[in-house]
């Protein structure tokens, strides 16, 4: 209730102004707002009109909140499908999830998993257009190398999605 209160009373913007800064409290900004995208249908609606979806986008290359980012857009997704994957599906978006995806390493790689297979399980157009992104099923194979259990079968659950959306003939 406050979240929506808050949002209501035009605190997005105001939030949006201290993440571009070098506020010390961008860190407190960028949690209020990436808590916002879990809140409510309301406060997603706000965020939409104040391209919550692109701002989430641009956090992919920071390498704490990228995580938070990619969490926030998967719930978003699950709540407003049709219009977040609009969005996530345009070129450079599909780019900065490539990026993002062939960057990360280690435990930053790790987390990613779960947002990232949620994202391409409840979006058939999400799922299409990654797989179909040049570099990005070559990347995933190439992280099949990983020696790591639990990165291995995330990644396998991952491709398995891809594949089983596939059409006869992109197979």
């Amino acid at each position: 209730k406050r979240q929506v209160a808050a949002a209501k009373s035009g605190i997005i913007p105001l939030l949006e102004g201290v993440i571009d800064s070098n506020d010390p409290l961008r860190q407190t900004a960028l949690q209020m707002f990436c808590d916002m995208a879990h809140s409510s249908d309301v406060t997603r609606q706000l965020l939409w009109e104040n391209k919550g979806v692109h701002r989430f986008l641009s956090l992919m290359t920071d390498d704490y909140w990228f995580r938070f980012s990619l969490f926030s857009l998967s719930k978003w997704l699950s709540n407003d499908t049709e219009r977040v994957e609009a969005v996530l599906v345009e070129k450079d978006h599909l780019k900065a999830i490539l990026n993002m995806f062939q960057s990360l390493e280690g435990l930053n790689f790790e987390s990613c998993l779960g947002s990232l297979r949620d994202m391409v399980y409840k979006s058939s157009a999400l799922n299409r257009a990654l797989r179909l992104t040049p570099g990005f099923i070559e990347e995933l194979v190439s992280r099949l190398q990983k020696r790591k259990t639990m990165v291995l079968l995330s990644l396998l659950k991952l491709l398995k999605l891809f594949y089983e959306q596939c059409r006869e003939g992109e197979r």
